[in-house]
């Protein structure tokens, strides 16, 4: 009959990581057989390289995508002022041609008014 608990300490478990010699599993390993190996693991952490002409170029690179992102806004401003400037040139040039027209057509109509007041 099996025991629902261990009595005998000194015996110990047996079977597979017990103490009795002859009742161990083969493929079991004991203290003795590591005695040669170091307790722990062989993991070693990876380090990134640190490049530190990658840290010293990192300030320049962010500079200069500043100043050339400036750069760029003082181009597109450039522009836009030029086309507002052409835009609005041209704007007064067909006012001062409608002012011409109406100039134009109020003398002629001007004209003939005189014309007919000098016939009647």
């Amino acid at each position: 009959m099996c025991p629902l608990f261990q009595v005998d300490h000194k015996k110990g478990f047996g079977g597979k990581f017990g103490v009795e010699s002859d009742r161990v599993d083969k493929t079991a390993a004991g203290y003795s057989d590591s005695a040669n190996q170091s307790v722990g693991t062989n993991y070693q952490r990876t380090r990134p390289e640190a490049s530190s002409q990658g840290a010293k170029n990192l300030k320049s690179r962010f500079e200069d995508m500043a100043r050339s992102s400036e750069e760029e806004d003082r181009r597109r401003a450039e522009e836009e002022r030029k086309r507002r400037l052409a835009r609005e040139e041209k704007e007064r040039s067909v006012e001062a041609e409608e002012r011409e027209e109406k100039t134009e057509t109020s003398q002629h109509l001007y004209d003939e008014v005189l014309s007919s007041v000098a016939f009647v």
